[in-house]
């Protein structure tokens, strides 16, 4: 017995004729006639009265229709479930970040989506970005937040924030005098200091 077949009888008590039943599906009258005839067969049961007037379930169809309504609502019920799944809806969201990227802005973004999606639960773990790829791979991860995800393939990346870094140091330091700081001159001097320092 096909799901769909229950769809039909359905329509028909709700239609009061096969006909009706069978303009409202798209399908043809006969095609809804030979699937009641089919399952009255293998239920041994006649499902349906047939009048002149249209058809009316038997006292054993309004108990099969009632179970199949029930068989139809839990099938809606599933499938709008695993569609909310699926679209990051319902269930759990896992989530990996290290401990200096678990800020406000991260924070307020994951109430943001706790209020939209109040169904989600959602679990934090701290983990290295080493640990994070391990877990994105072996399906322990849904989702991993780190500052260079690096270069693996089969990993998709988006880039959520940017920040902008700034230097402070002494009015007296040599760089004062410089209009722009660029990466260079950070990493001369970087090597000069940890030179002093050997």
């Amino acid at each position: 017995m096909e799901f769909r077949y229950l769809r039909y009888m359905l329509a028909v008590k709700d239609h009061g004729s096969i006909r009706q039943a069978a303009t409202a599906l798209g399908i043809s009258a006969s095609v809804i006639s030979r699937r009641i005839r089919d399952i009255e067969e293998e239920l041994g049961v006649a499902l349906f009265l047939r009048t002149f007037d249209g058809v009316t379930p038997t006292r054993a169809g309004y108990a099969f229709l009632e179970d199949a309504r029930l068989i139809e609502r839990n099938a809606q019920n599933a499938k709008s479930k695993a569609q909310a799944i699926a679209m990051g809806q319902k269930g759990e969201l896992r989530i990996a970040a290290p401990e200096e990227l678990m800020t406000d802005r991260l924070m307020a973004a994951l109430t943001r989506h706790k209020t939209r999606w109040p169904d989600v639960r959602i679990h934090i773990f701290d983990m290295t970005q080493q640990d994070q790829v391990k877990a994105l791979h072996t399906g322990l991860l849904d989702l991993a937040i780190a500052l260079d995800p690096g270069a693996d393939l089969e990993i998709d990346r988006e880039l959520i924030w940017s920040e902008t870094a700034a230097i402070a140091h002494p009015d007296n330091h040599a760089w004062s005098t410089l209009s722009e700081i660029g990466p260079s001159i950070l990493a001369s001097d970087g090597s000069r200091r940890l030179a002093s320092l050997r």
